[in-house]
């Protein structure tokens, strides 16, 4: 028969059939001679006698103790269920064998007959409601007091639930639990079907049993269905703070509301202009959510029009809430127009944005590493570098690595891998006095592996990638197996058939082509898993439809670009080559390619850049030319982490790469000018580089340089030395333009210098 335990009659001895740690306490090692006079207070409260007390109980340290965590009971969570028919405890129902805070906590479970002597009327039912602080408390008062509640008491248990629990998981286990079930099927059939129980709900009550459904998580179709269809007249005469309330709670379950966004968005003006900032961050969160299939722009436009009114009272956090939702509308909007982001203009998310990154200094100093992970992330995909941001980020690694995350330091190495920072930099030891903008390789293993056990293959595939692109894969040998120990968690997480996410396959794949071009021979990641054929399956279709040509003015402009090289320069290409390995799909798209010859031209889009924000310059208007600061400067832009990697991979292939930017394509094009563009270009990029061999050791760099002179100009010269002698090694290295470099290939082939013979070959590094 299951054991159990009561208040006042069992004694305390019932207690002492549970082995340690219960018994062997601090507070029960010290012996206590049972006397009436020496017993406390507190025992009177339990109902106990000092000849129920335990050999070795110190009553003493259980009367401070339980006094010291009297005011702490928020934050404890009782591990029991509460019987409301003759409230006992059972034994096994502790999740851990109880201690004294266990015991001391059983004095704030309520019995029948603790709550009132006398039915009460609901105003102290109300106030009796509002002073409860634990689960088992609300639950219980909410049983045996059901037939008196109204409108008012719901909204306050919901509400005094919602601040209970704090984290997912918890929420979870409540809505696992009868009896909370049962309160929350009560309340939908009460509201539904008893019009005069709904006439107790005003607005404000609404709004709060709303955000506490959000908070929850609570959803019921036909519920939301008619809060939704009578809101328009409740909300009538409500403050925005019941509005945000309430959109914010069917934002939080995925219920859309159209009638009531097209309310708020009609007088968004004066909402922005007047309204609280944290209201307003929840409203900006609530309408990107609803982005994808709702057009919030006149929103986020008055939003942004106060930005100087907004961010400087902002938390962090509400910061990271504002770059969150403009960077997710941003996003949306973009992929609607299917067009260039040089084409769409987002003035009003660059105020905001710029404004947020001018309390870099507020942010830095806030130390919470969730903030900076989301921060990054939001600037990063919206290809915006505020560097004083990020550097500020960078100095806090050692705080990063000591408190993050394996998902959190994930998003911050994609992020700056994506902007191509080049505070994204590693130290090989952990070393308390080394630079703080660099991060610690030990620290980065310690953060994955301690979250090792629950390390989703998200964050592994983003974390791989990000340091594939910034060409962190080489190191030592325990950097390069850790990396490889992470591919392979990668393989088995994605590997099992359970519907592999294309992202994270394309984020896998990129990182296996730079393992296997960007690292040494004796790299162990030379040897790692080939990545599964299933994969081959999800790639093919999936990259074709993202290479896929996106409109008429791209498709005009590279049939423009091919005809001027094929017919003007006698560049035979393909205007869409795709690099493939012969044993696993990895295709690696160029732009006007040659693959004989081993040369492209690749077109730089505005994706491929990220635009350096200038915090101390005021924001100008919109041009032609794109964004412009206070003295009518184009925004500095720079090529991204892919694009900069995209390069390097090709040349460690042996291609020689050549970019069109597509600021400089657009001032060609107005001028007429695309030809003398490219052939510059192809002449400026194309130089032969000569290997010169057989090199007498004599001969010097201004010697050589002069020979070689008399057949053309010669762009470099260059002849290694040792490192030891500082004496030549035998060979150098010409660069010189293709028709002056075929010219010294065929008359200085085996020219003696100095005795020797020189060897001359185009050199392909």
């Amino acid at each position: 028969m299951q054991q159990t335990f009561r208040r006042s009659s069992r004694s305390f001895n019932s207690f002492s059939t549970i082995p340690s740690p219960f018994v062997k306490s601090k507070i029960f090692r010290t012996r206590f001679h049972n006397s009436p006079e020496n017993f406390p207070p507190v025992y009177e409260r339990l109902g106990w006698s000092h000849t129920d007390l335990h050999p070795n109980t110190n009553p003493f340290d259980l009367e401070e103790t339980l006094g010291t965590k009297a005011n702490t009971i928020k934050h404890f969570q009782l591990r029991s269920r509460l019987s409301h028919s003759d409230a006992t405890i059972e034994a096994s129902s502790f999740v851990k064998l109880p201690n004294v805070i266990d015991l001391g906590k059983l004095l704030d479970i309520p019995r029948k007959n603790e709550f009132f002597t006398h039915t009460p009327n609901p105003k102290q039912l109300n106030a009796k409601i509002s002073s409860l602080r634990t689960i088992p408390q609300l639950l219980s008062i909410w049983h045996r007091f059901e037939p008196l509640l109204n409108g008012l008491h719901y909204a306050n248990l919901f509400n005094s639930i919602g601040k209970v629990i704090t984290r997912t998981s918890d929420a979870n286990k409540l809505k696992a639990g009868p009896l909370f079930n049962s309160l929350f099927e009560t309340f939908v059939s009460k509201y539904l079907a008893d019009e005069q129980f709904k006439a107790t709900f005003s607005p404000v009550q609404l709004a709060i049993i709303l955000r506490s459904f959000g908070f929850l998580q609570l959803s019921h179709d036909e519920l939301f269905t008619q809060v939704y269809d009578q809101a328009p007249i409740v909300l009538a005469e409500a403050g925005e703070r019941e509005w945000e309330s309430v959109l914010w709670g069917f934002a939080r379950v995925g219920f859309f509301p159209p009638k009531l966004l097209d309310i708020v968005r009609g007088e968004s003006d004066g909402w922005c202009e007047k309204g609280g900032v944290e209201t307003l961050c929840s409203l900006s969160w609530v309408f990107a959510k609803f982005a994808p299939m709702y057009d919030s722009s006149k929103f986020f436009v008055s939003l942004a029009n106060q930005h100087h009114r907004i961010t400087p009272t902002c938390t962090p956090n509400e910061l990271a809430i504002l770059a969150m939702s403009f960077s997710k509308v941003r996003r949306s909007q973009s992929s609607v127009t299917s067009m260039s982001m040089s084409n769409v203009k987002h003035d009003y998310s660059h105020r905001m944005f710029t404004a947020i990154a001018n309390q870099h200094h507020r942010i830095s100093n806030h130390r919470n590493v969730k903030v900076y992970a989301q921060l990054l992330a939001a600037f990063s995909t919206v290809t915006l570098l505020p560097q004083e941001l990020f550097r500020g980020v960078a100095n806090e690694w050692p705080i990063i690595t000591k408190f993050a995350t394996a998902r959190e330091l994930g998003e911050l190495c994609l992020a700056f891998a994506k902007v191509g920072d080049n505070n994204f930099n590693f130290n090989d030891n952990n070393n308390n006095n080394s630079n703080n903008g660099n991060l610690e390789r030990s620290a980065l293993e310690t953060v994955l592996e301690n979250d090792w056990a629950k390390l989703e293959t998200d964050t592994v595939a983003k974390t791989l990638w990000a340091l594939a692109i910034a060409d962190k894969l080489n190191g030592n040998e325990r950097w390069c197996r850790f990396l490889v120990k992470l591919w392979d968690r990668a393989i088995e997480g994605e590997g099992k058939g359970k519907g592999e996410s294309v992202d994270n396959l394309k984020l896998l794949m990129q990182f296996y082509v730079h393992a296997k071009i960007e690292t040494s021979a004796r790299n162990p990641l030379q040897r790692i898993t080939p990545p599964p054929k299933s994969w081959n399956k999800e790639l093919p279709a999936n990259f074709a439809e993202e290479f896929k040509i996106k409109g008429t003015e791209e498709l005009i402009r590279n049939d423009q670009i091919s005809r001027v090289l094929r017919e003007k320069l006698e560049f035979d290409n393909n205007s869409d080559y795709f690099l493939v390995d012969n044993d696993h799909f990895s295709p690696i798209r160029l732009n006007f390619a040659n693959p004989e010859r081993q040369i492209c031209f690749n077109f730089l889009t505005r994706d491929d850049y990220v635009e350096v924000l200038n915090l101390e310059e005021e924001e100008g208007e919109e041009g032609e030319e794109g964004k412009k600061g206070k003295k009518g400067k184009e925004a500095v832009l720079v090529r991204n982490g892919p694009a900069i990697a995209k390069k390097r991979l090709l040349e460690r292939l042996g291609w020689t790469v050549m970019e069109i930017g597509f600021r400089e394509w657009e001032r060609a094009a107005k001028g007429e000018g695309e030809e003398e563009l490219l052939k510059g270009l192809y002449e400026e990029s194309c130089d032969v580089k000569i290997y010169v061999g057989n090199l007498a050791k004599s001969v010097g760099e201004g010697e050589l340089q002069r020979i070689f002179s008399g057949w053309g100009s010669v762009k470099t010269c260059e002849i290694p030395l040792d490192k030891k002698t500082k004496l030549s090694r035998g060979f150098a290295f010409v660069t010189m333009s293709p028709t002056e470099g075929a010219k010294c290939l065929e008359k200085l082939h085996d020219f003696e210098l100095d005795g020797l013979r020189l060897q001359l070959n185009v050199s392909t590094k």
